[in-house]
């Protein structure tokens, strides 16, 4: 079984921005596919996890680093291996690159139990015991703390979730929420920008229909995201420049 799992990708037109650079919720997805794949190999994919041990995956927050943009036309090299698990705690880190840019990432992940949704210990699951892990890091940095408070007046839209937004698991998938974080700039504005990290924390599920308020201010760093449903946060974003 190998620790790290490769492949190549051509960056088409459907995920760069109009300056043929790969976008944000495109980077999201290439390593939400690189960690699904890895995790079939390994034997924990969608379907093993939930047959052997009646539970399933749950990423609770990812950060990237953008070195130099990557561009429609290249050919990308994907990797993504995961480190040593603690009790409740997965981490699993990735990297993109091409001759015109590299995106350095790394992820959180938890292991839920199919009917109560509570945290499971990695213990309690079938893991490969086999499995060699890397305790090489992407070389993101750390996660942040993301406590940021917002007003009724960083207030920039309310969003109703819809059948696209729905994942395998019956809930809004993490890209959606990243879209939510993205739309509220404009193309030109979001651009001239240039930012050079992005992290998101996913806080609260959300369900199709669901009603949430998305808000944007501007910080020290950078610019903070937010949606919230009723009295809960749902997730917290940062656009770092």
């Amino acid at each position: 079984m190998n620790a790290k799992y490769t492949r190549n990708l051509e960056i088409t037109s459907s995920k760069v921005n109009m300056l043929h650079q790969l976008r944000h919720d495109a980077i999201l997805n290439i390593f939400q596919d690189l960690a699904t794949a890895h995790a079939s190999e390994m034997g924990m994919g969608f379907y093993d996890l939930k047959k052997s041990s009646n539970a399933f995956w749950v990423l609770s927050k990812i950060r990237f680093v953008k070195q130099g943009n990557i561009l429609q036309g290249d050919n990308a090299l994907l990797e993504t291996w995961p480190l040593s698990p603690t009790p409740y705690r997965f981490v699993r880190d990735f990297q993109i690159s091409s001759s015109n840019g590299k995106v350095l990432g790394s992820s959180e992940w938890c292991i839920l139990d199919w009917d109560s949704k509570f945290p499971r210990k990695f213990s309690s699951v079938k893991y490969p015991s086999d499995l060699t892990h890397l305790e090489t890091r992407s070389g993101t940095g750390d996660f942040s703390r993301l406590k940021v408070d917002v007003l009724d007046e960083d207030f920039n839209y309310e969003y109703k979730t819809v059948y696209t937004d729905i994942d395998c698991n019956g809930h809004v998938n993490n890209v959606a929420y990243s879209k939510m974080a993205l739309n509220t700039f404009t193309p030109t504005e979001f651009d001239g920008l240039n930012f050079k990290a992005f992290e998101i924390h996913f806080i609260s599920q959300t369900y199709f229909n669901d009603v949430i308020k998305i808000y944007k201010k501007m910080v020290d760093n950078g610019v903070f995201v937010s949606g919230t449903m009723g009295d809960k946060i749902v997730f917290k974003a940062l656009f770092e420049y």
